[in-house]
């Protein structure tokens, strides 16, 4: 048996940034209904020094964009009341194009063209469940701010938006809950 390995199989993986949240801030929305499925993706989020609000369903979400702009979205295909393609298609259809925010497809779906499917509905990218924090990682950083931390309003005033790259998330997920 040959135990030479390829340069190509053998990568070196970078260290995970427990200060990405601060580097590269983001607002972050995580739509999901599923309990255990909002600690995963939370807890990793701060492994990586991120907060994030928790939305657990579509119209939970739109609600949120409504108060806040975020600038991704990890958006769970099968929530109740309003799935995850169909507040997709409200956002894109609702909100303007600068204003709107990147959705990443959060799903146990792995069936071939399935990821293709959520790119279709309007996602901008998709990652499997369980989450690795690879993947969040990737499309983290392939993730912008939708704006500067003190957006200017129409009449040239600043928003009462307040900017911070550690937003809390709210439900019953607790902070002190590390049981990941």
């Amino acid at each position: 048996m040959n135990r030479d390995l390829s340069a190509a199989v053998l990568t070196k993986v970078e260290p995970l940034s427990q200060d990405m949240g601060q580097s590269h801030p983001l607002r972050i929305l995580v739509a999901e209904d599923n309990k255990v499925n909002q600690k995963v993706a939370v807890g990793l989020l701060g492994k990586i020094g991120y907060r994030a609000d928790i939305a657990v369903d579509g119209l939970e979400v739109l609600e949120a964009l409504k108060r806040q702009p975020y600038d991704v979205i990890l958006m769970d295909g099968q929530m109740p009341e309003m799935d995850g393609e169909q507040a997709t298609l409200e956002i894109r259809k609702r909100w303007p194009k600068a204003k709107q925010p990147r959705i990443i497809a959060m799903t146990a779906n792995v069936l071939k063209g399935e990821r293709e499917r959520y790119l279709a509905m309007g996602m901008d990218d998709y990652i499997t469940k369980p989450i690795r924090i690879e993947d969040l990682v990737r499309v983290l950083n392939q993730s912008q701010p939708l704006a500067s931390p003190q957006d200017k309003t129409v009449d040239g005033n600043t928003s009462d938006i307040v900017f911070d790259p550690l937003v809390s998330y709210r439900r019953d997920v607790k902070q002190n809950d590390h049981d990941l």
